[in-house]
């Protein structure tokens, strides 16, 4: 009788070790499951933020593209107004030297 109070004691216990175990692996698998989530939560976000930085950088290219050209634009036009104010300067040189050799003719007549 004492020996098979003794094995049911040692079966109680092992039951008991069991259902601890039990436990514990539920809390565990819970606790994995969380931070499995966290992980592809964080994951997710580091692709949006990825993503978000290669659109910037695409943008940027964008904008430095752009300002080439805008620069190539205005290069060009302050390039044909020295070309004008040349012109100008040089059609004013003729109206004068014009205006120069009729008041000649005039006071040679």
């Amino acid at each position: 009788e004492t020996e098979v109070q003794g094995l049911r004691q040692e079966v109680k216990t092992l039951e008991d070790e069991r259902t601890q175990i039990l436990s514990e692996r539920d809390v565990l698998r819970e606790e994995l499951g969380s931070a499995s989530r966290s992980l592809e939560a964080q994951l997710q976000h580091g692709v949006e933020l990825k993503n978000e930085l290669a659109k910037l950088h695409s943008e940027l290219d964008c904008l430095r593209e752009e300002r080439g050209t805008y620069q190539d634009l205005e290069q060009k036009y302050r390039d044909r107004i020295e070309e004008l104010q040349a012109g100008l300067a040089t059609a004013r040189d003729t109206i004068e030297a014009q205006q120069n050799h009729m008041a000649e003719l005039k006071s040679s007549m």
